[in-house]
């Protein structure tokens, strides 16, 4: 009943049995050196007719090698059943320490493991195939018992030996907090050749499935697409900025910066008018020579004579680029905000009329029926203010006969005992 010697009495089996274990497996490995070194000298009799005797004795000696270590191995299935159901029934008694140092001194990897799963304490698994360099199997160790503590520990070694199966892994987990997993994929060296990039892989799993909300990976996300992303292909990165600007899920003022750092010019345009810096979109665009792109964003204002600005902006880089007289007017005619007569002191002197005549005489044309229509409301304003005239001339001769009796037809009093107006 005394506990401590139970303890001396079980540690003590157990290096028995690992005793025997190892013997056994010792006197296997030698059958098999014997039985490889039968087998070399047959062959080499095999090679001489005068020797034909002799192979006969020796290929009698080596049948008895394949019944021999059958028996072995089971004996050793049998001494493994015995250790594991020993330890299994006197858990409690057994010394961890210990155990551990056994199972390392007589190298048996698979009672180290199996007495670790037994505890429970899989985090010594995992360190265990760590140290082995078997990233697969901690990944699996990981994705049946891993806790959130484990996962962000062990996340940065294993995202750079395995990023594709430990992200697979890290998708099935629920209860991870992304933004502590940043560090591990800090670590992730992708590059264009690498296909996927699993970071991303990750984070997008976490925005788009589990509605994370954590400006910290949004954040991060956006500098992943940033690099990721290339000046003729900014697609995604577009696409994370239009759906999730309107919310701020992310810094559009860090954003802007990290567009700015890699060249991503569409991003940039679009951070621009979200941050309703309208004209500097506009000038970045026409600076790239994105002339419908500024167009786009020059119709992001609410205000109608900024507006009208912006594209006055870009009507006048089109002239001043030397473009055909017939594309700028194209531009006014899209506008819809800008006039024949808005571009025309932008021209140089010697610009031929005839390029856009016809729109001259359409606006010609415009401002004289809006002269007409003015000279219409002006002469209808002109015969109200006459008639009004009239009638207040006529109101001074206006009077009426009142009789002594009359009364008042708001108090009923008769109307001559007081003043009434």
């Amino acid at each position: 009943n005394d506990l401590t010697q139970i303890t001396l009495l079980v540690m003590w089996l157990i290096e028995l049995y690992l005793s025997i274990i190892g013997d056994i497996d010792a006197k296997i490995t030698s059958i098999g050196a014997t039985a490889a070194s039968s087998a070399t000298q047959i062959s080499a009799m095999d090679n001489t007719e005068a020797a034909s005797s002799s192979s006969s004795g020796a290929r009698s000696s080596s049948e008895g090698v394949p019944s021999a270590t059958a028996a072995y191995k089971q004996e050793r299935a049998e001494m493994q059943k015995e250790l594991y159901a020993l330890v299994e029934e006197r858990k409690s008694a057994v010394d961890p320490d210990t155990a551990y140092q056994l199972a390392e001194s007589h190298g048996r990897r698979d009672f180290w493991l199996f007495y670790a799963s037994l505890r429970g304490d899989y985090e010594r698994i995992v360190e265990y195939w760590m140290e082995k360099e078997e990233h697969i199997r901690a990944i699996e160790v990981l994705g049946h018992y891993g806790t959130p503590d484990m996962f962000y520990k062990y996340s940065p070694a294993l995202m750079g030996a395995e990023p594709v199966a430990l992200v697979d892994i890290l998708m099935r987990q629920p209860n991870l907090t992304p933004n502590k997993l940043i560090p591990a994929f800090m670590r992730y060296g992708h590059d264009a050749f690498s296909g996927v990039n699993q970071s991303i892989r990750y984070l997008r799993f976490c925005i788009q499935k589990q509605l994370c909300r954590d400006p910290v990976v949004y954040n991060y996300y956006l500098t992943l697409l940033v690099k990721d992303s290339t000046s003729n292909d900014e697609s995604e990165l577009m696409s994370f900025l239009t759906t999730y600007g309107k919310d701020m899920l992310y810094d559009p003022d860090y954003a802007l910066r990290m567009c700015k750092r890699y060249g991503r010019i569409q991003s940039c345009v679009h951070l621009y008018s979200l941050l309703k810096l309208y004209e500097d979109a506009v000038e970045l665009a026409i600076k790239q020579g994105d002339i419908e792109l500024a167009q786009i964003h020059a119709e992001r204002p609410d205000d109608d004579k900024l507006c009208k600005r912006l594209w006055l902006k870009i009507a006048q880089h089109m002239i001043q680029s030397k473009e055909p007289a017939s594309e700028v007017m194209e531009l006014v005619r899209r506008s819809h905000r800008l006039g024949v007569e808005d571009i025309l002191p932008f021209f140089p002197d010697f610009t031929r009329v005839d390029d856009f005549k016809d729109d001259i005489c359409v606006a010609l044309e415009d401002y004289e029926m809006q002269i007409q229509d003015l000279r219409g409301e002006m002469d209808e304003a002109t015969r109200t203010a006459e008639a009004m005239q009239r009638d207040m001339s006529s109101l001074k001769n206006r009077f009426a006969i009142l009789s002594t009796e009359e009364t008042c037809q708001a108090c009923s009093q008769p109307l001559w005992m007081r003043q009434f107006y």
